[in-house]
């Protein structure tokens, strides 16, 4: 988790920022959350997957838009 919050593709293609969140989702869902004691805990930890969740879709919809404009221009 710690190297998602540390590093951020910047100045990556689409295919790679799509693997970012990918591997961001999946150590998310991964992480211990023992730790998550209080409510406010979880509800962040459950808003932060949310959001993750919502760039690994944004990304897919990306890249599919940019293959679908790769076929047409051939």
């Amino acid at each position: 988790m710690r190297h998602f919050l540390r590093f951020h593709p910047r100045g990556a293609t689409t295919a790679q920022c799509l693997d970012y969140y990918q591997g961001y989702a999946k150590a998310l869902a991964e992480a211990s959350t023992q730790h998550l004691t209080q409510p406010v805990d979880w509800r962040c930890h459950e808003e932060l997957r949310d959001c993750i969740a919502r760039c690994v879709l944004a990304y897919q919809e990306k890249l599919q838009a940019e293959a679908a404009g790769g076929q047409l221009a051939s």
